[in-house]
């Protein structure tokens, strides 16, 4: 039965390019559904970075001790789904290594990463995050870092890759996709992740010799 249907797509070509408009009518129904899902989840991860400084400022008044244990807990929570570095070359690193298994996991074709320079003569300087055309500062105990991606443009790759970057248990903001057709498909993309900054362990005393 197989046999004779490909054997009929074969010699009618109205089928043929019926077959190929289902298929692109599917395609474009997935980005649009995944556009959405980026959207609502860089929405998310904005109310998040608001809610955490806006946590840090209540539980330093006075009107707020009786809630001080709730609001540490949902902090924690909240700080738990941040990424975790105690240098901004750490976080760099650990975030192009994530990046580098997830084009694996996904097998895109040509991938190329390039990290944005974080300024670390000025660690006191906020960022902004865009949610909804506001902007809200982030807390100057964490970083952010932004990598411009770039690969070629393949459907189950490409929404294979969406879904790892959608389902990490770390937040990580995708700020702007875009593909384009010529001369050949191929998606950019910029994603930025936040980084809690953390104190560096001490080193251990050597014994003396």
């Amino acid at each position: 039965m197989f046999s004779e249907y490909l054997t009929q797509i074969r010699n009618n070509p109205r089928l043929r390019w019926g077959l190929w408009v289902i298929l692109g009518i599917s395609w474009l129904y997935a980005i649009l559904l995944l556009r959405d899902q980026v959207r609502d989840q860089t929405d998310q991860y904005a109310n998040i970075a608001k809610k955490v400084a806006r946590l840090q400022t209540e539980v330093q008044h006075q009107a707020w001790l009786e809630r001080v244990e709730p609001a540490k807990i949902l902090r924690v929570q909240m700080e738990s789904r941040l990424w975790q570095a105690s240098t901004s070359g750490l976080a760099q690193a650990a975030f192009q290594d994530w990046l580098n298994q997830i084009f694996l996991q996904a097998a895109v074709g040509r991938p190329s990463i390039t990290l944005s320079a974080l300024d670390e003569k000025t660690p006191e300087k906020t960022d902004e995050v865009e949610n909804n055309g506001e902007t809200a500062a982030v807390p100057v105990d964490l970083w952010k870092v932004k990598a411009k991606l770039e690969f070629d443009f393949n459907p189950p790759a490409f929404l294979s890759l969406m879904t790892l970057i959608g389902g990490h248990d770390k937040k990580t903001v995708i700020e702007s996709l875009v593909i384009r057709k010529e001369p050949f498909p191929r998606v950019e993309a910029v994603v930025a992740a936040y980084f809690q900054k953390q104190k560096p362990a001490d080193n251990p005393a050597r014994p003396g010799r």
